[in-house]
């Protein structure tokens, strides 16, 4: 499972806004934010898209 941490490393590493990232995973900022900060668990439907997005060459 994917913590909120390891989340915005994954954004740090591909250079991209919170706006960014958000748009590509099809989401809101704000969404995107609480998700980082452990506000919001993230879904296995959203984590499944991450994996695919962001983390496909492992």
């Amino acid at each position: 499972m994917l913590n909120g941490k390891e989340l915005r490393k994954i954004r740090f590493e591909h250079n991209l806004t919170q706006k960014e990232m958000a748009e590509r995973l099809s989401i809101t900022d704000p969404y995107l934010s609480q998700m980082e900060t452990g506000a919001r668990r993230i879904s296995e439907k959203l984590l499944y898209r991450i994996r695919k997005e962001f983390l496909s060459d492992l």
